[in-house]
This record gives C-alpha cells, sequence and structure tokens, in this order.
C-alpha cells in the first residue's frame, strides 16, 4: 500500500497554510505508520497541461510505473485528517477492482 498525497508547488495564501498543511501530513504519516502503509508526499508538477486537481493523474502514472509492484494507490487529499487512526476501508469489498472512486453506486 503505498498512500500518495500533496500540494501544489508554491506558497499557501493563507497565514497559517504551510502549518496546517504540515500538521495533516503528520496526521496522514502517523496513520500510515499505525497501519504499515508506506507514504508519498508530492509538490512536483509533472505536465504543465494537467495542473490543479488534474495534476494527480500524471503523479499516480509516474507511481505505477516507478513501483510496479505496489498493489494498491491510495490518494489522500492533503487537507484530509485522519481521525480514527484505526479505521480501515472495507479493502474487501473492492477486491477485483482496478480503480475505486468514492460516492453514491447509483451515481457512479
Amino acid at each position: 500500500m503505498l498512500v500518495i498525497t500533496g500540494s501544489l508547488p508554491r506558497r499557501c495564501s493563507d497565514p497559517n497554510g504551510k502549518h496546517m498543511l504540515l500538521r495533516a501530513f503528520k496526521n496522514k504519516a502517523d496513520y500510515c505508520r499505525v497501519h504499515g502503509f508506506d507514504i508519498f508526499y508530492s509538490t512536483v508538477l509533472l505536465d504543465a497541461e494537467l495542473s490543479g486537481f488534474w495534476s494527480k493523474l500524471p503523479l499516480l502514472r509516474t507511481l505505477m510505473l516507478v513501483h510496479p509492484e505496489t498493489e494498491l494507490l491510495w490518494w489522500v487529499d492533503s487537507d484530509v485528517i485522519f481521525i480514527d487512526m484505526l479505521f480501515e476501508p472495507p479493502w474487501d469489498k473492492y477486491a477485483g477492482h482496478n480503480l475505486v472512486f468514492p460516492g453514491s453506486e447509483e451515481k457512479v
């Protein structure tokens, strides 16, 4: 399992933004340590045409190519905080799927 997160390679406009991103990353690193997951943090923009939210796609593709041994990549947005450090997604539910998006089953 490789947990991936990141932020844009520019300074946050909020004066507390850098501090909050650091605290949120520490929270994710602690969660990964509890569960034995690896974590990857990126501030690199790999494709100038795919910026903002779309910058995740070239990063995920690159990580798939660089780490073919990794069975599962889990993107976690930079502003996510794990409240329940023992939470585990229902991995069995996703068996046999190559891509999982959150949301309503009726709308996906």
